[in-house]
């Protein structure tokens, strides 16, 4: 599965509704909202910290919503993050990476990522062990765990590597907002 890159969007609209939501402590995962113009957005991650700024303004003509959608690593489909929301004439409040932990979620990334290049290549090492013990019968099996160790391991590189991207979208995203707030 080539997944799809992460990108920024602005919707400068109402927010008319908001669909059923899952909130665990740290974000709220809703369904979907739904604008005045720009129709109907999907599986959208609100931070804790945003949650009472984005419910503030539903119904409010005119307001900024800053999000970053991409596609969910496991399940395939759109997946969207609510990164900052202003309301005319008011301050654009937008989500502190930094003080959310991004730097630690970063280095357990990082970990994640290292473990699945070592699965990855420890896969290939089974393959190549096993394919002078296939005569054995035994060599199948090894490689057949080879190939599946070297696929979830380059799956996990690759998922890693997409929630890395994801950040970094995200703070690039913050940072192009003039005068926003961080909360």
């Amino acid at each position: 599965m080539s997944l799809k890159p992460w990108q920024p969007q602005v919707v400068h609209d109402q927010l008319l509704e908001v669909g059923t939501s899952k909130s665990d402590v740290d974000a709220t995962k809703f369904n979907y909202l739904e604008f005045r113009d720009a129709g109907r957005v999907r599986n959208v991650t609100v931070f804790a910290d945003l949650l009472t700024k984005l419910r503030a303004a539903q119904g409010v003509e005119c307001c900024s919503f800053h999000l970053v959608s991409g596609q969910h690593v496991q399940r395939g489909d759109v997946a969207t993050v609510l990164v900052a929301v202003g309301r005319p004439n008011e301050p654009t409040f937008g989500i502190d990476m930094k003080a959310r932990g991004s730097q630690d979620t970063v280095a357990h990334i990082e970990k994640a990522r290292k473990m699945g290049k070592l699965m990855h290549w420890g896969g290939i090492a089974m393959i190549i062990i096993g394919i002078p013990l296939i005569p054995v019968f035994v060599g199948i099996l090894i490689i057949g765990g080879g190939v599946i160790l070297r696929r979830t391991g380059k799956n996990m590189v690759r998922g890693m590597q997409y929630q890395l991207d994801m950040l970094e979208q995200c703070s690039a995203t913050l940072k192009r907002i003039p005068g926003v707030r961080l909360v």
